[in-house]
């Protein structure tokens, strides 16, 4: 049985970079011609890569005697890796050209303590190794200090929501426009822009036309002057407003909702909506979806109505919104502050007493304060929930990471 081609070995993984009491500088490992690490027993040597180029990472191991490379046939390889929290796997090999190839990938992080067992013309060589990446430790004290702060993943409800843009406006509900009742000279103008007035405050005096007997125009709502159309001394005509008064306690916000998100979009949703920095975030819900959209800008109208009693936002402001457009029950999550990148990883840092792994997660949904953990992650699992730059930060100081 012919065998196949020897295959270049790129992208080599010796994994020797260690982390604490138990790591090992690269400069300590000897290296084998393929750019692995070289373990020895007398005249017999195994020389262990992870070999990731254009397939998914697996050991090859190349056995030599003598420091002559010996039939693969003739050697029977185990490793077992003992990764984070005690989880255990045992590869097997098998014979492929030169090298020994392993029966299974080796999931990231290549973070564990190897054992190798190799048997060669009735003779046990047994090899012991630490293959660390991002792992630190912390002591309780040192943990403290630095807010580090230990939760559980767990599941969670998660609004789906829908990202759209607007702008403040005048709750044109809450606008009245004050006229006279007969036409006549204004013969006092008792507010002015900006002006706030009380329901029935009188604002304006104006002489009849008709009966030359001065009348007073009272405000129909208590609000702020926005608009002033007539001033003392001009003739004003029945009906013809004079002030424009508008009660900014309530306030519409009007948000432009794309064509591709519209079909999801209802009355009755949940809004919530930020105004910028240094201004709290507001929550309602829609109370009117236009029937008609706009052939400029292909958006359809949504209008939410807001408490503004406290006169913090002003007709005018732009606002950027979240609708919510269903909840759903999600198996694993995590807080945001969980997260931070490793490698080109997002990772959370899973813990075991005073010790600290870098693990890789596939992530999916999120809102304002949690994370979907789509793989990588398991309900009940003991992750830092806060504090976790910290760590990724003594682990680069140390430079606990292989190259890639």
């Amino acid at each position: 049985m012919s065998q196949p081609p020897k295959q270049a070995a790129a992208d080599p993984h010796d994994h020797g970079h260690g982390h604490g009491d138990d790591g090992h500088d690269e400069a300590e490992e000897e290296k084998g011609p393929h750019g692995g690490r070289l373990l020895q027993n007398g005249e017999f040597a195994l020389e262990v890569t992870i070999f990731e180029s254009g397939v998914p990472p697996e050991f090859r191991v190349y056995p030599s005697f003598e420091h002559q490379a010996v039939p693969t046939d003739t050697v029977d390889l185990t490793i077992k890796l003992f990764r984070f929290g005690g989880r255990e796997e045992v590869i097997k090999f098998k014979p492929m050209g030169d090298y020994l190839l392993g029966d299974s990938v080796v999931e990231e992080p290549h973070s564990f303590e190897v054992e190798v067992d190799a048997d060669f013309k009735g003779e046990n060589h047994h090899f012991h190794y630490d293959s660390l990446e991002g792992r630190t430790e912390l002591s309780a004290e040192a943990q403290a200090s630095a807010g580090i702060k230990i939760e559980e993943s767990t599941s969670a409800v998660m609004q789906e929501a829908v990202n759209v843009y607007g702008r403040v406006q005048l709750n044109e509900e809450r606008v009245k426009h004050i006229s006279p009742r007969y036409s006549g000279v204004m013969t006092s103008a008792l507010k002015h822009f900006g002006s706030r007035v009380t329901q029935d405050e009188v604002i304006a005096r104006v002489e009849s036309n008709d009966s030359l007997r001065e009348y007073e125009i009272k405000s129909s709502i208590g609000g702020e002057v926005i608009w002033v159309h007539a001033h003392e001394g001009e003739f004003v005509k029945e009906g013809q407003p004079i002030y424009e008064v508008a009660d900014l306690s309530s306030l519409w916000v009007e948000l432009d909702v794309f064509s591709h998100d519209l079909s999801r979009v209802r009355v009755g949703q949940n809004v919530r909506m930020a105004f910028g920095e240094d201004l709290p975030a507001v929550e309602s819900k829609i109370d009117y979806l236009s029937p008609f959209g706009s052939e400029k800008s292909q958006t359809t109208l949504a209008r939410v109505v807001v408490d503004n009693s406290g006169g913090l936002l002003r007709p005018g402001m732009f606002v950027t919104a979240e609708i919510a457009i269903a909840e759903v029950k999600v198996p694993v999550t995590v807080p945001l502050a969980a997260l931070q990148t490793f490698r080109d990883w997002d990772v959370v840092f899973l813990v075991d007493g005073n010790a600290f792994q870098a693990h890789p997660v596939e992530l999916g949904r999120r809102n304002r304060e949690r994370v979907e953990v789509v793989a990588g992650l398991e309900v009940g699992q003991r992750i830092v929930s806060d504090g976790s730059f910290i760590l990724k930060a003594d682990i680069m100081k140390e430079g606990a990471v292989h190259d890639h």
